[in-house]
Order: C-alpha cells, then sequence, then structure tokens
C-alpha cells in the first residue's frame, strides 16, 4: 500500500490524496524500468479511478497504459469558448501512450512541458462535461486515438450537446504553433435542433425545427481558416411554431459565409430550386436565386391557415432576392423576376391562365408578426399592377390591397364557365381578413368587354368575394345606345350555383344584338342554376321582352326549364328539357314548344310581308350564321312574299322528322348575275330524304335554269336544264367584254356522294362570238360540245382569232376529279400582249394534273415579232382581275421561228434567242437568252452603235433580266463607248472616251454635248437657265436616275452656282435621304474658275416638324484654305 499527500500549485492550494493499493517494480538494465500499478485511488478536487497502470522507461522515452480510468475534475475557472468549466467526467476501458522526453529543458511548465506525447490510443472512451449548467457528453471515442507531435486520427468521435450530436472522422492537425489546427480534415455528421445552431441564437432568430450536416470539416490554410462542405438539411422549420418549408443542399461554410448550390426547398407539395449565399456579419446578409415550376401557392403558406377554396393558383418563376436579417428576425430584402405560367384553376370552374410571362419587382419584409410585400409592381408587356400585402403568422390573416390602371383581358387565356372573356379597363382589389373567411371587394370598369364573341359594351361595377360566395353587384353598361343593368352572384357553399338578374333599358335592338333588326328593346331576365366543371347542368330562364317599332309591339316571353339530365351545348343534346316560345304581333306569328321527354317536336312559323333578318347560331349545333333578304316583289309576280315552314319529328332521331318548306320569291346570285324563280319553292323532307319539286330560275335577260330531284343519304338525284346566252359569261368574268351565242345544257346527276355520275350533254351553238377585255381580236366562230359520260368528260371546242385557228380539246375524269391530257392547239393565232409585243404562235398548251393542283404546259414557236416600246421589269407583271383565281404552276417552252423586231423611239434592231415560261400565272418568271443580233440605241440626239448586247432571264421569283450592253458613238472630236451592266431595272453604266475625259466631262459630253473648258462664265447666267429651264422641262434627271443603283440618290437636277464673287455658273446637284427625315444633298460647278478649280457646295438638313428645320452647309470656295462652313435654323410660319 503506497500513500501521499499532493497539492495544485496555485494561488489557492488544493489538496489531492493518492492511493496506490500496490506496486511492482522491474529493473532490466538493458531494456529499462517497468512499474506496474494496481487500483490507484486519487481523492480531492481531482477524483480517479485506475485498476492497472503501467509505466515503462524505454530508450526512446516512456509508454504508459492504464485500464478502466474512470476520471472526475471538480469546478475549475479555466474558460472553454468563453463558459467557465463546471464539471469534468472521463471513463474509458484503456488508455495507451508514449511519451518522449526533452532533455534540453530543464525547467518543468505546464504550457511548454519537457516531453512530447507520440502517440496515445484511448479505447471506448466517453465523457461527460458540465459547461455552465448544460451537459455535452462524449458517447464515444474511438478505441484507437493516435496522438503524435503534428496529427490527431480520430476513428470516430461522438459527442452530444443537450439538443445538438456531432460524429467526426478524421485528421486534426496541430504542429503550427500560432494555428494549430492548420490541415485538418474532419469528416463530420450533425444533427439536432435549429435553433442551438450559435449563429441563430447569437441573433435571438425565432427559428426552430430539424438540422442535419454531413460533411468535411478542414483548415486548409491560414488565409482560408475553417472551412465546412458538404449537405445541409433543415427539415420542418418554423417561425414561433408556425411551418415554413424545408430545406436540403450542398453547403459551403466558413467564419465569413455559407453557401448553398443546388438547394431544394420544400412547402408541402411544392419545390423550389436555390442557390444562396448569406454572409455571417453583425447582421446576415443574403442573396438567392429561385427558380420553381408549377408551384402552388396554397403548398406554400399551407401552415398559415389558408384554406383552399373555390380555386387555386398555381405559377413558375425565376427570380433574384437579396437583403438582410437583423436580430429577432427583422428582414429587408428586395427581389425582382420573370413568373410564367401564371394560372388559377378550380375543380368547379375551368383554367384561366397568362398569355405572356410577367415581370415583377418588389420590396420584401418579415418580422415575427408576418410576411410584408411592399411595392409590388407586375407588368406583361399589356397589363400593369401595383400591390402591398402583409401576410400574418399564427393564422391571423392576410391585408392587400391592389391597384390594376390597365387590365387586358386579351393578354389572359381564359376558360371560365365555358365562356372566353376580352376587353380592357381598371381595377382597384382589396383583400383582407382571415384566410378561413377572407373579404375581397374590387370596383372595377371595363371597355368592350366580350365574352365568346358577343359584345356587352362599357360596363363597370362592384365584384365581392365574402361567406364563400361570389357577388358582382351595381354593374352598369351601355352599348351604343342600349343600357343596361344587372347582378351576378355565385354561391360556393355545397353545390355552386349561379344566379343572375339583367335588366335592359330603352335601346336598339340592333345595337344590342349587332342584328340587321328595327325597333326598340326594353325587358327583363333572370338566370338561375347550379354550375358544376364550369357548366350550368340546371338551368332556369325566366324573360319578358318587348320590342317596339314604331306603333307596332312585339311582345315576347321566353321560359327556359332544364333538368338534371345530360346537357352539353357544344354538341346541341337536350334531355328532359321543356321550352316555350311565343312572340307576336300585329303581322308575324311564331309559336312552339319542344318537349324531349315525350321525344317529339312541332314548330310551325308562317312569315308574310317584307322583312330582313339574320339568324346565328353558335353553341347549339355547331356555327350558322345566314342572312335573308325578301325585297318587294315585281308587279308581275304576285305582290306578297312569303315563308312557310312546318315540321314534326324526334329530337332522338331528327333523320326521321318530317318537314315542308314553301318559300316565295326564292332569289340567288351567281356572281353578278341575279336570278329569281318563277314559282314558289316547295320541298318536302321525309325521314332523311329531301325532295324538290320542279322550280325555274329566270334572268332579266331571258336566262332559264330549270332544277328538280331528290337528295338522301345514299346519293342525288337531280335533273339540271340550262338555257342561255353567252352574254352571261360578261356577269361571271370581268376579262369578258360582251359575247353572244345559245348555250344548252342538260344534266342528270346520280351515283353516290363519294363518287357521283354526271350524263348529258352541254354545247356551244356554232358562230358563237366572244370579245375579250385583253386580246383585241376575239374569237369568233366558237362552237362545240362537252359529253358528260357518268365518271368522264369530253370536251371538243374551237373557234377562229383573225386567220388564226384555236382548238380545245382532251378529257376530264370526274372520277378523280383531274384533267387528263387537255389540250389548247394553236395555229397562226394571233399574239398581243400589253399593246406592245405582236406576231403570230403555233403549239400546244397542255393543262395537266388534278383539279386542285394542275399544271400548264406546252411548246409555243413565235413568228414574225414585234416590240414596240421601251422594256423595264413593270412592262411583264400579268394583269389582275377582280376574280380571285387559282394559281396555276407553269412549264412552257418559247421559241422563235424568225428574228424580235424591236423597233421604238431609243432602240431598233433584232434580237434572237430561247425562253422559257416558268413560275405561275400569278407570278410568271422567264429561264433563258436574248441576244442582239443588230441594232442602234439613241440619248440625246447621239446614235450609239450596238457592239454586243445580251439579256439573262435566271430569277425564280419575277422577270427582271441581267443586261451586259457596250454601244459607242461620236460626240464632237471624242469616241464615247458606254457599258450597261447589272439588272434591267437598275443598270450600271461605265463611261470612256478617246481622247480620254475626266468622268464629270464625259457626263456633261453625254447629257448636254459639251465639256467644261469650252464654256466661257461671262455667258453663265444664260446658259445656267436654259440648262435648268431644259432640265425642269425634259424630265432628264428623272430618266437618268433609273440607271442609277436601287437606294443611291433621288434627286438629280441642273441648277444655278451664286459664287462668292458674284458670277453665275450651271451646276450640278444630287440628293439623297440619309434616313428618317434627314437629307443629304451635294452640288458642284459645271465649269473650273480662273484658278482651274471646282466650287462644291454640301448641305445636311434635318426637318425637325412641318415648320422647324436646320442646316449645316460647307462651300470649297472661302477665305480659308478649308473652305466655309455654316448653320441655319429656320421657321415657316403660314398666314
Amino acid at each position: 500500500m503506497v500513500s501521499g499527500l499532493g497539492y495544485l500549485a496555485g494561488k489557492t492550494p488544493e489538496v489531492v490524496r493518492i492511493t496506490i493499493a500496490e506496486l511492482v517494480a522491474d529493473l532490466k538494465l538493458k531494456q529499462g524500468i517497468q512499474l506496474d500499478f494496481q487500483d490507484i485511488a486519487i481523492e480531492g478536487f481531482l477524483t480517479a479511478r485506475v485498476d492497472h497502470f503501467r509505466l515503462i522507461k524505454e530508450d526512446i522515452g516512456l509508454f504508459v497504459q492504464a485500464k478502466s480510468v474512470s476520471f472526475r475534475l471538480a469546478p475549475l475557472k479555466y474558460l472553454i469558448d468563453g463558459n467557465p468549466v463546471s464539471r469534468i467526467e472521463i471513463d474509458t476501458p484503456e488508455v495507451m501512450a508514449k511519451i518522449n522526453f526533452d532533455q534540453k529543458r530543464s525547467k518543468v511548465a505546464l504550457a511548454h512541458p519537457p516531453f512530447s506525447i507520440s502517440e496515445l490510443i484511448i479505447k471506448r472512451g466517453r465523457a461527460e462535461i458540465n459547461l455552465n449548467g448544460q451537459m455535452v457528453r462524449i458517447v464515444d471515442l474511438d478505441t484507437n486515438l493516435a496522438l503524435t507531435p503534428r496529427n490527431v486520427a480520430l476513428n470516430h468521435l461522438a459527442i452530444e450537446f443537450p439538443e445538438l450530436k456531432i460524429d467526426a472522422v478524421g485528421n486534426v492537425r496541430y504542429h503550427h504553433k500560432q494555428y494549430p489546427g492548420l490541415g485538418s480534415d474532419v469528416r463530420i455528421r450533425v444533427s439536432g435542433k435549429l435553433e442551438e445552431v450559435p449563429e441563430i441564437r447569437r441573433l435571438n432568430m425565432p427559428l426552430n425545427g430539424e438540422v442535419g450536416i454531413l460533411g468535411h470539416l478542414r483548415y486548409p490554410s491560414i488565409e482560408r481558416g475553417f472551412e465546412f462542405m458538404g449537405e445541409l438539411k433543415a427539415m420542418g422549420i418554423r417561425i414561433d411554431d408556425v411551418k415554413i418549408a424545408s430545406l436540403k443542399g450542398l453547403a459551403f461554410v466558413n467564419q465569413e459565409r455559407l453557401e448553398l448550390n443546388n438547394a431544394k426547398v420544400e412547402f408541402a407539395g411544392t419545390e423550389l430550386g436555390l442557390a444562396a449565399q448569406l454572409k455571417f456579419d453583425q447582421n446576415w446578409q443574403f442573396s438567392a436565386q429561385v427558380n420553381a415550376q408549377n408551384a402552388s401557392l396554397y403548398d406554400l403558406l399551407e401552415d398559415l391557415g389558408i384554406q383552399k377554396s373555390w380555386a387555386e393558383l398555381k405559377f413558375g418563376t425565376v427570380g433574384f432576392v437579396r437583403g438582410q436579417v437583423k436580430p429577432f428576425f427583422i428582414l429587408e430584402g428586395h427581389a425582382k423576376g420573370l413568373a410564367r405560367d401564371l394560372k388559377v384553376q378550380s375543380p368547379k370552374a375551368n383554367i384561366f391562365n397568362t398569355a405572356y410571362p410577367i415581370q415583377y419587382e418588389l420590396d420584401l419584409g418579415a418580422d415575427r408578426e408576418a410576411f410584408h410585400f411592399w411595392n409590388v409592381r407586375l407588368r406583361d408587356g399589356r397589363t400593369q399592377a401595383r400591390i402591398d400585402c402583409d401576410l400574418f403568422f399564427n393564422k391571423k390573416g392576410i391585408r392587400l390591397n391592389a391597384d390594376i390602371p390597365r387590365l387586358q383581358l386579351d393578354s389572359i387565356h381564359n376558360r371560365v364557365a365555358s365562356n372566353t372573356y376580352h376587353g380592357s379597363g381598371s381595377a382597384h382589389v382589396s383583400i383582407q381578413g382571415l384566410y378561413q373567411n377572407l373579404f375581397i371587394q374590387s370596383p372595377f370598369q371595363m371597355a368592350d368587354f366580350r365574352f365568346e364573341g358577343i359584345s356587352l359594351g362599357n360596363l363597370s361595377g362592384d365584384f365581392q368575394y365574402q361567406d364563400n360566395a361570389i357577388r358582382i353587384s351595381k354593374v352598369e353598361a351601355q352599348k351604343k345606345s342600349v343600357r343596361y343593368t344587372g347582378d351576378l352572384k355565385i354561391s360556393l357553399n355545397g353545390p355552386t350555383r349561379v344566379a343572375a338578374d339583367v335588366q335592359v333599358h330603352k335601346g336598339l335592338v340592333a345595337d344590342l344584338l349587332e342584328l340587321s333588326v328595327p325597333g326598340e328593346l326594353t325587358g327583363k331576365a333572370r338566370f338561375e342554376g347550379p354550375l358544376e366543371k364550369g357548366s350550368l347542368s340546371e338551368i332556369s330562364i325566366q324573360s319578358d321582352w318587348v320590342v317596339a317599332q314604331g306603333a307596332t309591339q312585339t311582345l315576347w316571353s321566353l321560359n327556359l326549364l332544364k333538368g338534371a339530365g345530360d346537357f352539353k351545348i357544344e354538341q346541341g343534346v337536350l334531355d328532359r328539357s321543356l321550352l316555350r316560345i311565343q312572340i307576336q304581333n300585329d303581322r308575324l306569328t311564331a309559336k312552339g314548344f319542344m318537349t324531349p321527354s315525350q321525344a317529339q317536336t312541332e314548330l310551325s312559323l308562317d312569315l308574310y310581308d317584307t322583312l330582313q333578318y339574320r339568324v346565328r347560331i353558335h353553341k347549339p349545333f355547331g356555327s350558322l350564321d345566314a342572312f335573308l333578304d325578301l325585297p318587294p316583289v315585281l308587279q308581275r309576280l304576285e305582290p306578297k312574299a312569303g315563308l312557310k315552314l312546318s315540321a314534326a319529328g324526334s329530337l332522338q332521331r331528327p333523320q326521321d322528322s318530317r318537314a315542308e318548306l314553301s318559300l316565295y320569291p326564292a332569289l340567288f346570285y351567281l356572281e353578278n348575275l341575279k336570278m329569281i324563280a318563277s314559282r314558289p319553292i316547295e320541298a318536302h323532307y321525309d325521314q332523311g330524304s329531301l325532295k324538290l319539286s320542279e322550280v325555274q330560275f329566270s334572268s332579266a335577260q331571258g336566262d332559264r335554269v330549270t332544277v328538280k330531284g331528290t337528295v338522301d343519304r345514299t346519293g342525288p338525284q337531280i335533273d339540271l336544264n340550262v338555257q342561255a346566252d353567252l352574254g352571261a359569261l360578261a356577269q361571271l368574268d370581268d376579262r369578258i367584254e360582251g359575247a353572244y351565242g345559245d348555250f344548252k345544257m342538260d344534266l342528270a346527276m346520280a351515283g353516290t356522294w363519294k363518287n357521283p355520275l354526271l350524263h348529258g350533254k352541254a354545247s356551244i351553238a356554232p358562230d358563237s362570238y366572244l370579245s375579250l377585255r385583253d386580246y383585241p381580236p376575239g374569237l369568233t366562230h366558237v362552237g362545240g360540245e362537252i359529253q358528260f359520260m357518268g365518271d368522264e368528260a369530253q370536251i371538243a371546242l374551237a373557234g377562229q382569232a383573225d386567220q388564226g385557228l384555236l382548238q380545245l380539246a382532251g378529257k376530264i375524269d370526274l372520277a378523280k376529279r383531274s384533267f387528263e391530257d387537255l389540250r389548247f392547239i394553236l395555229a397562226d393565232v394571233p399574239v398581243y400582249y400589253s399593246t406592245f409585243l405582236t406576231g403570230n404562235a403555233n403549239g400546244y398548251l397542255r393543262l395537266g394534273g388534278l383539279w386542285t393542283e394542275p399544271t400548264l404546259s406546252g411548246d409555243l414557236q413565235f413568228s414574225d415579232m414585234l416590240l414596240t416600246q421601251e422594256l423595264d421589269s413593270l412592262s411583264f407583271r400579268p394583269t389582275r382581275s377582280s376574280l380571285k383565281r387559282q394559281s396555276i404552276p407553269l412549264d412552257v417552252n418559247l421559241g422563235l421561228k424568225d428574228v424580235i423586231r424591236y423597233e421604238s423611239r431609243t432602240f431598233n434592231g433584232e434580237l434572237s434567242g430561247r425562253l422559257k415560261l416558268l413560275g405561275n400565272t400569278s407570278s410568271p418568271s422567264l429561264e433563258g437568252e436574248l441576244n442582239v443580233l443588230s441594232g442602234e440605241a439613241y440619248f440625246r440626239s447621239h446614235h450609239f452603235q450596238i457592239h454586243k448586247a445580251r439579256a439573262s432571264f435566271d430569277n425564280p421569283f419575277r422577270i427582271n433580266p441581267k443586261i451586259d450592253v457596250e454601244a459607242s458613238s461620236q460626240i464632237l472630236d471624242y469616241d464615247v463607248t458606254v457599258r450597261a451592266q447589272g439588272d434591267l431595272a437598275h443598270p450600271r453604266l461605265i463611261l470612256s472616251s478617246k481622247p480620254s475625259l475626266a468622268q464629270n466631262e464625259l457626263m456633261n459630253l453625254v447629257l448636254f454635248g459639251f465639256v467644261g473648258r469650252n464654256y466661257q462664265d461671262h455667258l453663265g447666267v444664260a446658259r445656267s437657265a436654259g440648262l435648268e429651264a431644259i432640265s425642269m422641262a425634259s424630265g432628264l434627271g428623272d430618266k437618268f436616275l433609273k440607271l442609277m443603283p436601287e437606294g443611291s440618290f433621288d434627286e438629280l437636277r441642273l441648277g444655278t452656282l451664286y459664287n462668292q464673287m458674284g458670277g453665275i455658273t450651271p451646276s450640278v446637284v444630287l440628293g439623297m435621304q440619309v434616313f428618317g427625315n434627314l437629307r443629304l444633298r451635294l452640288q458642284t460647278s459645271l465649269v473650273q474658275n480662273n484658278l482651274g478649280n471646282r466650287e462644291k457646295r454640301i448641305e445636311l438638313e434635318k426637318y425637325m416638324s412641318r415648320r422647324w428645320r436646320w442646316r449645316l452647309n460647307w462651300d470649297s470656295e472661302g477665305v480659308t484654305n478649308w473652305g466655309d462652313a455654316g448653320g441655319d435654323f429656320r421657321v415657316r410660319w403660314d398666314f
């Protein structure tokens, strides 16, 4: 037994009793000293028990081993992390260490001991540390803790705080004296309460929830300090026990900031993408980029107490937010971004969503009471809004005010109650109250409000939502002369029900209904029924109307009761419904009823006297828009016009109904040809078969059309007889000036609807005549016939043009609806094109292919061709007709039997070549080449001999050939050569001469017949005036501008230049529009002054308005070597 006393050096001695039950010493001179201690007990401020302690002295130092160590340290005044240590307890089954001594140190000091521990092993260590009343537990220190002078290797370290757990594995390095952790790399796992995070406790944040961290804690360098990189999870984040969201993502943390990447924030079923940075300052400075798709407002605010009601708001967004968080969760920030696919949907109503992305920008804030959104600005290019909003925690509700100065419904894809709405206006929205019972109010004004194409005019009203009901009250509307008021209520408690009252004040029927109906309308109506999935499944309508037409009044009552059966307005299905209609005045009577429950329908209608009306049906049976005009009847006919219709049948099988129709008089128009029936049209419909009694239509010119037959589900059985004069063609086609001759057709139509069969014949009497507007010879001796033989037709027609013969022959396949080798054969047929191209044509044209996609091909040879006017690209444009015709593709070879003679005021010559006509009849084009064999051109009284000339046609979209022409002439003592290249519309000119002249002198020579040195200044006044007058009278500048490249100068004229010495010289003026109202003008003298220079002037002029303009000037002749410059500001005043 060994015992003794000791004390701890310090200001206050602490007594320690040490007891050793057994001591064994083993002295080995070569191997060292070994001491074994059994049952060591230490009592005092330090209490410890060791079952077995072994100390071995070796050459390199000491080896220490202790087993079953328990250790308790009484309260100390030392500080750990700023907190006094109350108590330390350690319990471990085994501790081993290797100790090396420093022989150079003579003094033992606690801060700098004269030894180092080369290896320390602690197995399954446990410890408890009481830090200022808070217990910290080390629940597991791995059985192999290696301690060297430079490194601590942790296989496992588990620490428990009251609300926080830490697991660590890795290396802790401490070799640097000033920065003992430099180079450390520890993998740690932390789990615990969010409110226990030191930074949150420091700022007194009211945040709580579960936090988890998994990653690496490193000390890579002195400059960077400690860093953490890994996964961060914060689940069930709450503010004062109000659930907000959950967060997970990749985190980077150092002493200055927290960075989050690829983070996800979950709000119930909605997920937001997040990339953020948080700076640890006195206040938290944060910035983040947020993105989301199909986010739900109810998911975001689920635990604020909002209940899902009749509508759901969803959206996608990309935005950026920045700001700061102060102690006690005082948040200030700013956000902006883009919201897309914003939509409102409900199981009780259809969807509407924005047609355009919405830009938003706002100031945001938060405290322990609410989220705040101030000065929220929304705009989509057509609609603008400004919003202030507070969202309170603890289910205290919402407060929102929104001003919408510009609201455009066209920027919203809306389908509410099966209707689409349009219009523009303004509104103010106010929302307040508890989330479970919101009160929404919005007065609004709309201009040209429409739904489903029906205009309600300009209207205003007050929208309210309260107690789970929508009400639109105080509705006042004005549509032209009609003023009406109304009230609408939609109840959302239980099954959704709609009730509406409308009062129409006195106004024109035509203004309200947009129909050509006379009279003034007054009345009222009430609509009521349940709304399910955007449609009225049951409906009750009661209405009474009065239409006044002078002294005549029409009383109109409409009652509609709709049961709970199948009712789809779009498909026109009525089931278990009752409809009664009654209209009556002194001239018109219409009564009817439908009783679908009895599967029977009867309707009778009698209309007499002249009547104009329009019928428009959209929903029930597709779309019908018809207008019937019954004018006063001619005296030679009966004086009354009328319509009689009776029908009876089953709504369940409408094809089995029976109906009779009598209409007189009946009119129809074939283009401009008016036809009228000589007797009433009578038709009978019986069980799917429509039978038309024989009826004859005639025109004032004596043309007659007789038709009768039967039409059923299988096909038509119709007989058609036509006897007409060809003069009717002039009414059908504006290219025909006149015609005469007899046209007859007897045609019988049979077969099926898919494959109809035609039998009969159409003929034109011989010696008939056609006069064509663009073809002066016309066609004489026209005659022939068309034979219809079931599914094909044979055509054989012929006519003469002067001495030429034109034939049309071939076959049409009626079954395939195609042309089968239909040919136009020409034999010495005169050619006339726009009055300037004449000759003869021989060959053929072939029309083939389907009726919808025909092609015109052929081969034509021309002879005796004569051109008599100057050509440009506009000369080849096809003549236009007021009729809309199909464009036919072209593929025709054009050849010449001899040359083309060209005789005009500016050119005489002979041309040869070969072309191909391509494109289509609306936009033809040419391919090929024409060459000038010989010729002479005339310009300004000068004869130019053509040496070579070629026109190449290669533009597939229009006829605009590229030319290459070279010609020469002798002017005065000069041989002048002119070459033109490029497009015919805008060729490029190249001038040269012998002897050689400058380009400006050469231009003077070609245009005016003189050069500058032959021109004397003392004659400048007369010649300048004369040239200026010639330029204006002859249009010389306009002609020359046609030769300039397109888009260059648009002004060329001869003018007068007044120099500073008082002299007058002729000049050339060029001008062009630079852009807008800015114009550039250049002026140069045609002759030289006494110094051998030509005076030049530049003007830049800008029109600010019709009255105001400024001008900058520069003149080459001035008092300085650089000329003179100046500016003017001009004002125009009209009086």
